[in-house]
């Protein structure tokens, strides 16, 4: 992928990877809250 820098306007690049980051950021949080909550459903729902 290159990153092409266009004249009218300079930072869209760095302004993309920062939402990208910012979005990544905020679903790895969701997961880090929602995927213990499923481990627990998955002890109580299976028999092992």
């Amino acid at each position: 992928m290159v990153a092409r820098q266009s004249s009218n306007h300079p930072s869209a690049a760095s302004t993309k990877a920062f939402v990208q980051m910012f979005a990544m950021r905020r679903v790895a949080a969701r997961w880090r809250s929602i995927v213990p909550a499923m481990h627990r459903v998955d002890r109580l729902v299976v028999p092992t």
